[in-house]
């Protein structure tokens, strides 16, 4: 069999841990009951094609790929929906909180892999709450706590992990990395109560494949790229994009007319992040994507998946996720398209829920060294 497919098996195959041994009846809570049972149904199914995919060749094989990896993205809905059944049993106590708390203390490594970065730190408090303080438990849970800016509790459970047994190599870089990131998130926090106070900012949803994701634009530090993003909405530029690269722990792009990660509006747009007065990359950040040379951005943007500070001062951030950070996990990881993978997800539709009382418009980029850079009509866009 295929490695890929291999690989697309076993990431939904390694969180099962005990669950699948139990057996709903009628003592089991109807709602616990019936996401496990469609859980089980989504894993039954990919067994039994993966296993046809093992012997088949030609058009077999291209249609069970097919099925495949239809089968894969059918099984998200119930893994995550029995995610949750199993953490209300575990919180509520009872018969099947053991049961519940393999699967999760399992699932956890599955949460972070996949970037769900906040799930994974409320579910590894509450197993910590409940007595399951073994090293993985509280290494995970100190992962996820630095992704999501929890400083404190990420020091104490790191610190706690190795003590038990040494880190990982990603646990020690997450310890190392913490004096770092709170500097940095105390200074953003001030940003952001000044910000709350104004409640001025503009904002836009994005209406996408995996849902609503709605983002507060930095147009205090960052108002011609913001004007250009803006403008871009409203001209409908990103309605049916895809999210054409969506690299584990690390970003998920979009706004390329080609699909590809080549395309853009016609014209790049001046990199903001030179004023010197910029953002950091946390968590949730919007930031414009650009070649290597800085002033080449225009309708190319990215969501960090975690704390970036690599990019800090080399990309400009102009926003972040207000409400539906729980969208990036979902989006479907790819690099580029492939029959290997499932579609890309996209944005459907993106729309400007509020703005400053003036006008948003692109200023297109013109080099000091080569002014006819662009077109008239490209500067009066």
């Amino acid at each position: 069999m295929n490695s890929l497919h291999a690989g697309f098996f076993s990431i939904f195959l390694c969180c099962i841990g005990g669950a699948l041994k139990a057996d709903a009846s009628t003592e089991v809570r109807p709602s616990y009951a019936e996401s496990l049972q469609a859980w089980k149904a989504s894993i039954k199914n990919l067994q039994s094609i993966r296993d046809r995919l093992t012997a088949a060749e030609g058009d077999d094989l291209a249609s069970l790929r097919k099925a495949y990896l239809k089968a894969v993205v059918d099984a998200k809905p119930s893994l995550r929906n029995f995610t949750t059944a199993a953490e209300e049993a575990l919180a509520s106590g009872g018969e099947y909180q053991k049961e519940a708390a393999a699967f999760l203390k399992d699932r956890i490594g599955g949460l972070l892999d996949t970037d769900d970065f906040e799930r994974a730190f409320r579910i590894g408090e509450l197993l910590l709450k409940k007595g399951y303080t073994d090293r993985t438990v509280l290494e995970a849970t100190g992962i996820a706590a630095a992704m999501t800016n929890h400083s404190q509790q990420a020091q104490e459970y790191l610190q706690q992990a190795d003590q038990k047994e040494p880190l990982s190599s990603i646990g020690r870089e997450m310890l190392t990395a913490i004096p770092e990131l709170e500097a940095a998130w105390k200074k953003e926090q001030q940003i952001r109560e000044a910000e709350k106070s104004a409640d001025d900012l503009p904002r836009v949803q994005f209406s996408t494949s995996q849902g609503d994701v709605v983002v507060e634009l930095f147009e205090n530090e960052s108002p011609e790229t913001v004007g250009n993003f803006v403008q871009l909405v409203e001209q409908g530029f990103y309605d049916g994009l895809d999210f054409h690269r969506v690299i584990p722990h690390r970003v998920a792009q979009g706004g390329c007319p080609k699909g590809d990660g080549t395309g853009g509006p016609g014209y790049s747009i001046r990199c903001e992040r030179l004023d010197g007065d910029y953002r950091h990359h946390f968590r949730g950040s919007l930031s414009m994507a650009r070649t290597g040379d800085p002033h080449t951005a225009g309708s190319q943007f990215f969501f960090c998946m975690a704390p970036l500070s690599d990019l800090d001062g080399q990309y400009t951030v102009f926003g972040r996720i207000i409400e539906g950070m729980d969208v990036l996990a979902k989006l479907q990881r790819q690099d580029g398209k492939s029959e290997m993978l499932p579609p890309a997800d996209r944005i459907l539709k993106a729309t400007v829920d509020r703005k400053r009382d003036h006008q948003y418009r692109a200023t297109p980029y013109v080099s000091e060294a080569d002014p006819e850079k662009v077109s008239e009509d490209e500067r009066s866009t």
